[in-house]
């Protein structure tokens, strides 16, 4: 991606990579709610006895498929990938006034049985926001089948009522009579001060995510951020688990210890993992979060 160097650059390689993918349209609320399909690259046999379980990548608050955008190319190489917008967010129908986290995640539990997608297994993926719907998706799931290979969650909220880290910035927010270069240059600043660990790491591509992203988002996923929902879903999944943080996650990274402590009394097989890099881990951190996903995908690919 070293090509994208300004916004034109950027929305090409967006397209660029969407183009791989087959788009199916589940039902949600009085709409539809996209959800991305890019098949196995290789035509090499399965190196396990068998094909490598597709994974399902389930994107944070504010954000789209996009979330995923350094990771669905890498991890297709051996196994389909399936990536959701989510209920009011990118372009997924809006919900009613007075959703819940379990109206986010019940499109998608639907669309899973409508499309068969876990009919070979599925492995699932969630990040932020996506964390916590990923995680009633594979609770609600793994109790009436054993589909749910792995659940893993990077940066996840909703364990309780946790301070967010100590010098943590606020979020700036935007002003209608902003000119576009302004709304560039506050996503940019935003971006640093939630999701990245290293100002460096806000590059031309994340500010235009961060652009399109937020401009479309119709969920207001924070107000759930200090429910218990992911670890009251923790408590019900059986299957393999594993909780990553960037150490310098912003709303994190001075209660990793109190975090890893809830859970693992929720879910006690759970791994608990922390690795360089900020919120948005799987973006700054690719590198490193890459091969690190591929072999926890691969390590739980047969049960």
């Amino acid at each position: 991606m070293e090509h994208v160097t300004d916004e034109t650059t950027a929305k090409a390689w967006v397209q660029e990579v969407t183009a791989d993918a087959v788009v199916l349209q589940a039902a949600c609320a009085e709409g539809t709610l996209p959800i991305r399909r890019w098949p196995r690259m290789s035509t090499m046999p399965a190196t396990s006895g068998g094909p490598e379980v597709p994974v399902l990548l389930v994107h944070g608050g504010a954000g789209s498929w996009t979330h995923w955008i350094r990771n669905i190319r890498p991890l297709s190489q051996v196994r389909d990938v399936i990536v959701p917008d989510l209920p009011g967010l990118g372009e997924a129908a809006t919900l009613p006034k007075g959703y819940t986290p379990k109206d986010a995640a019940t499109p998608l539990i639907d669309a899973i049985g409508t499309f068969a997608l876990a009919s070979n297994g599925l492995h699932i993926v969630g990040f932020s926001w996506g964390a916590t719907v990923a995680s009633l998706v594979a609770a609600e799931l793994g109790e009436v089948s054993d589909a749910i290979r792995s659940l893993c969650l990077v940066g996840p909220g909703a364990l309780g009522d946790i301070p967010l880290g100590e010098g943590m910035k606020p979020i700036l927010g935007r002003d209608p009579e902003m000119t576009a270069s302004e709304i560039r240059a506050l996503n940019r600043e935003n971006l640093h001060r939630l999701m990245f660990a290293e100002p460096s790491s806000v590059d031309e591509l994340a500010v235009y995510l961060q652009s399109i992203n937020t401009a479309r988002a119709r969920f207001n996923s924070p107000r759930f951020a200090k429910t218990e929902i992911v670890k009251d879903s923790l408590a019900r999944i059986r299957s393999p688990v594993t909780v990553v943080y960037g150490d310098r996650d912003a709303p994190a990274m001075r209660h990793l210890d109190l975090r890893r402590n809830i859970v693992r009394n929720a879910c006690p097989q759970a791994v608990f993992e922390i690795m360089p890099g900020g919120h948005w881990l799987q973006y700054e951190s690719s590198e490193q979060f890459n091969p690190w996903l591929a072999t926890w995908l691969a390590n739980n690919d047969r049960q």
